[in-house]
């Protein structure tokens, strides 16, 4: 599934975002009917008008610009918003608008179209960041725990966040209970209360061997050394159990 975000504009080679937080501060999408600016989200919508979700707003301006007495462009008006609040809270977007030679938004509307914004879905995970491999864990916007069928903005730190926290505690319950499958890696990690050192990459077949030098840097490369034989052991134990056909030190 695809969701589209309704506040995009054309620049050279992709298209920029407009973000919500402009209509959040009092943005107001309009469309000009028989001539005349029709703000349609406030009169379809007269609780939450253009605060509606993505969706929802992609939609209605997709059916606006299609009726025969519309103008096939929708604007975002942003100029009833205060010179004060352009300064604290959108000087950044007025910044790159004027960068781009777009029209100044504290007098001009702005030409605005739907674009594409986020692949939803992702790696399938149950309520504990777990997928249906041993040892291989998801969290943040790799996978679509959060999202539903209308991704929010704040589900990237959601997922990011509390995700990872989750992923985090699952690794380590699973590693105090695990020590039958991979004893030496699983107490390492629980060790080391780094749970994310359990696995990294499920397919990686190679050591890649870190030289080890004498001075003040010496524990590091050794502690990097260990990690990285650490991935490959634990790879090798959830891919072939102990009939793992690589060799392991």
């Amino acid at each position: 599934m695809i969701q589209y975000h309704p506040t995009t504009l054309a620049i050279a080679g992709k298209r920029l975002l407009i973000s919500e937080a402009a209509r959040g501060e009092g943005g107001r999408l309009f469309v000009r009917r028989a001539g005349e600016p029709w703000y349609f989200m406030e009169e379809k919508y007269p609780e939450f008008g253009n605060l509606m979700p993505r969706d929802v707003v992609a939609r209605e301006m997709y059916f606006v610009t299609h009726e025969a007495d519309c103008d096939p462009q929708v604007y975002l008006d942003m100029r009833g918003i205060s010179k004060e609040i352009f300064q604290k809270r959108l000087s950044d977007l007025r910044a790159e608008l004027l960068h781009y030679g777009k029209p100044d938004p504290e007098r001009e509307p702005i030409p605005v179209e739907q674009g594409i914004h986020y692949f939803m879905g992702g790696i399938d995970v149950d309520v504990f960041h777990q997928t249906n491999l041993r040892f291989l864990y998801a969290a943040g916007e790799c996978c679509s725990q959060y999202h539903g069928a209308n991704r929010l903005g704040g589900n990237s730190m959601l997922g990011a966040l509390y995700g990872g926290q989750v992923a985090a505690e699952t690794i380590l319950k699973e590693g105090e209970s695990s020590f039958q499958y991979a004893p030496e890696a699983v107490a390492f990690c629980v060790r080391m209360k780094n749970p994310l050192l359990v696995l990294r990459n499920p397919l990686r077949r190679t050591i890649h061997p870190v030289q080890i030098r004498k001075g003040a840097d010496t524990k590091r490369r050794r502690r990097k050394s260990r990690q990285r034989w650490l991935l490959s052991y634990m790879s090798r134990w959830a891919l072939f159990g102990k009939k793992s056909p690589c060799a392991v030190r």
